[in-house]
């Protein structure tokens, strides 16, 4: 599945999604592989958001603009 149009939020903040996409890789087991990627504007920064990996161990990162440590992101986000 792609995405055509949509939003996650995370924590209250909607983050606008640029690209996601589902596969399901093994008809026997239910663990799909992903992507997903969007941003937000949070306190005057541009947050961004990348998750991709099959469902059971995803990975995450957050980026910023102007840059933050993670750290610091994070903060921003709770």
């Amino acid at each position: 599945a792609d995405l055509v149009k949509g939003k996650l939020l995370v924590r209250s903040i909607a983050f606008d999604l640029d690209h996601a996409l589902i596969k399901q890789t093994d008809p026997e087991e239910l663990n799909p592989w992903f992507s997903l990627g969007g941003s937000a504007t949070v306190s005057n920064y541009k947050v961004t958001l990348f998750a991709n990996g099959y469902s059971d161990d995803p990975k995450i990162s957050f980026g910023s603009a102007p840059a933050l440590p993670q750290e610091d992101i994070l903060s921003l986000l709770a």
